[in-house]
């Protein structure tokens, strides 16, 4: 755990006590497994050093336990949001947080229709930051926005990020847009309350610190980060897209 990060893993310098997110969760899981939350120990590690602190002679299982961890994070990834519809424990939120959010807003990129095991495997992979093999399910888009306007009812819905590389999924990036985007059109037309879609992103950034390459390079308009100083802005075809669906307002 961390031992530096107020609110999340802590240890107070005078008292040697740990507080924190992080502690609450780890006393959680002991209290549900031994009955006992006082049956956990902390050591105070680094964030690059909690990977491997934790292996063992059964690592060689980590590609099935990986797997499973991944898919079972991407099923309740919303707990955010679970939290501010009162649908946590006190311990994860408190009664005084629900519904303390002015509007609802969420992330949307990949998805899968069904079980198939490459498809899972591509949803695995994209987790790790391989985005040009992601799966593209704009159907599961449309899905979640109903899901969020079920749970707050009252609240407008802002999608703050949608968007993929040049090539995702054999799909180029500027049909990836116009399908889900007429799935945010289509929530709309049923009454779901969208105030705001932001594509993500307008120019090359550096997506999980990786090297800048076409297959992590989210950008409309393309920047060469290694190599030109005066950081030009270079327009792909997809802002002539994007453009027409503004403009049309339609997807």
């Amino acid at each position: 755990m961390k031992d530096n990060v107020p609110g999340f893993g802590y240890r107070d310098p005078q008292t040697g006590t740990f507080s924190g997110l992080e502690i609450d969760l780890a006393g959680e899981i002991a209290r549900t497994i031994f009955g006992d939350s006082r049956k956990v120990q902390f050591r105070p590690v680094s964030t690059q050093q909690r990977i491997p602190s934790l292996q063992s002679p059964l690592q060689i299982l980590d590609p099935l336990l990986r797997g499973f961890s991944i898919l079972s994070t991407i099923f309740n990834s919303n707990w955010w949001h679970l939290g501010m519809a009162g649908k946590l424990p006190e311990f994860l939120c408190p009664a005084g947080c629900i519904d303390q959010q002015d509007f609802v807003g969420f992330d949307y990129y990949w998805g899968v229709s069904t079980f198939r095991l490459n498809k899972l495997g591509q949803l695995m992979n994209a987790v790790r930051g391989d985005s040009e093999n992601s799966p593209v399910w704009p159907e599961g888009f449309y899905a979640l926005l109903k899901e969020h306007a079920k749970l707050f009812p009252n609240k407008e819905i802002m999608i703050i990020e949608n968007g993929c590389v040049p090539m995702v999924d054999g799909m180029p990036r500027g049909e990836y847009l116009r399908r889900h985007i007429q799935q945010v059109q289509r929530a709309r037309q049923q009454g779901v309350n969208i105030s705001a879609y932001i594509c993500w992103s307008i120019t090359t950034n550096r997506e999980w610190g990786l090297k800048l390459s076409p297959k992590n390079d989210f950008g409309l308009y393309r920047i060469d980060l290694d190599n030109d100083p005066k950081l030009t802005r270079v327009e792909t075809e997809d802002v002539a897209v994007y453009k027409a669906i503004i403009q049309r307002r339609s997807g």
